[in-house]
């Protein structure tokens, strides 16, 4: 899962050309806020941040977070970046790589760079926001409290630790609040919400081959451990299996992708069949429903 965004601060000024250390440092500074699913700050995280600069020896500084959610800024001397600087064009350039964990949660990791002039220049403050996600995050809200629910929940749990520990899922992440339950046709379903994040170029492939392709890189990642860590259980008759899609012209250069959402309903029986080999995946596909933007289709994978 994505937890934290790029932020780049970007600067120039024009100045006699010297040596790197003919100049004098300037301090890049970079905070880390934590926050939790809901976005509200979190207290007693404990953060690891590596500063790095072709210019300046690289620092590491541990924090924790107080109950604002931050750590004390942290203050990174850099001089003149001698890779990138050309002619009379000074560049001051560094990166911090930051990762948080708390127990009872994942952990989370991401990058932050910052670039800028020299040091006449005054550089905002870049932030490092850190999302915290625990496992309970992943279920909705009915399915959170539900007491007829609790053996499934337990089961879950398992599921989503085997999930990450595989790194089942590529380019693509359970959503958050993205697992429950589900009815179709009188019959009750465990729902699983994933969000791919791949662009497919809409002049090459149409939403029917898009489906296929998100059941071959994105379901069939996740049903061996849907059949790993669930299939004993009797609150359900199969798995509804959520993936929404993402579809633009890549001819326009500022086109806005397209959503899409694709739904399989998989008998728990089929699934099973179809990993003990005693099934083809095409057999599989043709046990369940399909449903693209809620209209039913039929995907055939040869």
């Amino acid at each position: 899962m994505q937890l934290l965004p790029r932020l780049v601060h970007i600067a120039f000024l024009t100045l006699p050309m010297a040596a790197s250390a003919a100049y004098p440092a300037v301090t890049h500074q970079y905070e880390v806020t934590a926050v939790d699913a809901a976005g509200q700050p979190m207290a007693g995280v404990e953060v690891e941040v590596q500063l790095e600069s072709r210019s300046a020896p690289s620092q590491t500084v541990h924090c924790r977070t107080d109950k604002s959610g931050r750590c004390p800024q942290v203050d990174y001397p850099v001089r003149a970046d001698p890779a990138i600087s050309r002619g009379r064009h000074v560049y001051y350039s560094s990166k911090a790589k930051a990762k948080a964990t708390k127990e009872g949660y994942y952990p989370a990791s991401g990058v932050a760079l910052t670039a800028a002039g020299s040091g006449i220049v005054q550089l905002d403050l870049t932030e490092l926001r850190m999302q915290m996600v625990q496992p309970s995050d992943y279920l909705d809200d009915g399915f959170a409290v539900s007491a007829a629910d609790h053996e499934l929940r337990e089961r879950v749990m398992r599921l989503l630790d085997a999930i990450r520990r595989q790194s089942s899922l590529l380019n693509a992440e359970v959503m958050l609040k993205g697992i429950g339950t589900s009815e179709f046709k009188g019959k009750t379903y465990l729902r699983l919400s994933v969000n791919n994040a791949t662009t497919y170029n809409s002049l090459k492939l149409n939403k029917y081959d898009i489906g296929k392709l998100l059941f071959d890189e994105t379901v069939r990642k996740v049903l061996l451990p849907l059949n790993d860590n669930i299939a004993a259980s009797e609150a359900y008759y199969g798995y509804d299996i959520i993936v929404f899609g993402h579809t633009k012209s890549f001819a326009q250069e500022y086109a806005v992708a397209d959503k899409v959402e694709y739904r399989f309903l998989l008998p728990a029986a089929a699934v099973r069949g179809y990993k003990e080999k005693d099934i083809s995946v095409q057999a599989l596909l043709d046990a369940g429903v399909q449903l693209m933007d809620d209209e039913r289709v039929e995907f055939k994978l040869q």
